[in-house]
């Protein structure tokens, strides 16, 4: 599947990102102990985060179990699919891959003022 389903585990878009950077860990594991087999499974797998990215919201998104966007979808909910976060904190956790997620997310989109704007809700 690539993503960890939703509904389904509280944090399911938080689990899809840290697992991809446990096998972005794993990878560099395997091949400093020259492990190809596990290296190969890891290289797939690190960029699992790109299965709960959808290019239309521009967010991090909870999918279904069938592959479908599950919604509604608000980037500022905070908890559900999201551990201690919204969608806003949550597409910027692609820390092995930052190329890859300007890439994925456009150039313009994380310019400063885009990257920082989580930063400056309000505390509730």
């Amino acid at each position: 599947m690539g993503y960890v389903s939703f509904p389904g585990p509280y944090g399911a878009v938080s689990e899809t990102l840290e697992y991809a950077y446990d096998d972005f860990c794993a990878y560099n594991l395997a091949k400093m102990t020259n492990q190809p087999f596990y290296e190969q499974l890891f290289a797939r797998q690190m960029y699992n985060y790109r299965n709960v990215y959808d290019s239309v919201s521009g967010f991090m998104r909870p999918r279904k179990a069938d592959g479908s966007w599950y919604g509604p979808f608000d980037p500022f909910e905070w908890g559900g699919p999201y551990v201690e976060g919204n969608a806003w904190h949550w597409l910027w956790s692609v820390f092995h891959d930052t190329r890859g997620l300007v890439d994925l997310v456009g150039e313009k989109n994380v310019s400063p003022p885009a990257s920082t704007r989580c930063s400056h809700f309000p505390i509730l």
